[in-house]
């Protein structure tokens, strides 16, 4: 909760200030969420608190684990990509941050017109 709640306060903050960033939730092992988390609830809630905090203002939520669904075997621990697989997720983020700037732009354009 202390995380979300700072999270929450940074976005805010930023927003203040005219800044926009973008947070990715980023791919998890498989095994490591059936371990920790086996019906999914844990991860489920996360991500729903996360959606809740980014629709109050201030960033652009991407979600690369759903996306993404990588394998087992593309990951090194719970949380680190082997290194093939670095390059399909900075690929990913790349496209997503475009999406996000082509938004930004079409609601700059209606600002304006």
């Amino acid at each position: 909760e202390r995380c979300h709640a700072a999270l929450g306060d940074l976005s805010r903050i930023l927003d203040r200030r005219g800044v926009t960033f973008t947070l990715v939730i980023a791919p998890m092992r498989p095994g490591y969420l059936d371990a920790h988390d086996p019906d999914g609830t844990r991860f489920a809630r996360h991500r729903a608190r996360l959606a809740a905090i980014a629709s109050a203002g201030g960033f652009f939520l991407v979600d690369a684990h759903d996306a993404l669904a990588l394998p087992e075997s593309a990951f090194f621990d719970a949380y680190h990509l082997r290194a093939p697989i670095t390059r399909e997720l900075t690929e990913w983020i790349i496209v997503q941050l475009k999406i996000r700037n082509s938004r930004m732009d079409n609601n700059m354009e209606g600002l304006l017109h």
